[in-house]
């Protein structure tokens, strides 16, 4: 199972947060000449709520990721290097428009993503696929000035970042 960036980050952000309390709260009670046995349960309580919340954020990420078919498909036309040589770069991307289908199960879109840089500009003809809760790219033709080039699949980018 993967998670995005986002959800990464906000991970690692709640653990340092979580250390950093921690620290504060063990010295604290280390400065009130505490028992061991006091720290043992202050550093548990800690243990346990770092679960928690990090079972909190993972939940978050996992439902959020695979929803997001227009970020998929910025991030495909974005990156993609046959578009970056056929509009120049930097490329400047515009929202898709089409139909995406809600819910969580399997589902095609077709997308329109315009796009255009310092030499053209065009538009991305998409068609994706929602399996397994990401959006992949089934095909991908690049339209400018009425030229139609089929851009490779392979390029996909399929994980909704976000955060």
């Amino acid at each position: 199972m993967s998670f995005g960036p986002g959800t990464q980050r906000t991970l690692l952000l709640a653990a340092a947060w979580m250390f950093g309390v921690f620290f504060v709260v063990a010295a604290v009670f280390r400065g009130l000449d505490a028992s061991q046995d006091t720290l043992a349960v202050v550093a548990g309580v800690f243990a346990y709520a770092f679960i928690a919340v990090a079972a909190l954020i993972l939940v978050r990420g996992w439902r959020r990721r695979g929803r997001d078919a227009a970020g998929a498909a910025t991030r495909f036309v974005a990156g993609h290097p046959a578009v970056l040589a056929a509009v120049g770069a930097p490329a400047e991307v515009g929202a898709p428009e089409g139909e995406v289908p809600s819910g969580t199960g399997a589902a095609q879109a077709n997308l329109v993503v315009p796009v255009s840089g310092p030499a053209d500009s065009g538009h991305v003809d998409l068609v994706m696929a929602r399996i397994a809760r990401d959006w992949e790219v089934l095909s991908a033709t690049l339209v400018v000035d009425g030229d139609r080039v089929k851009l490779a699949e392979g390029l996909t980018e399929t994980t909704a970042e976000d955060d």
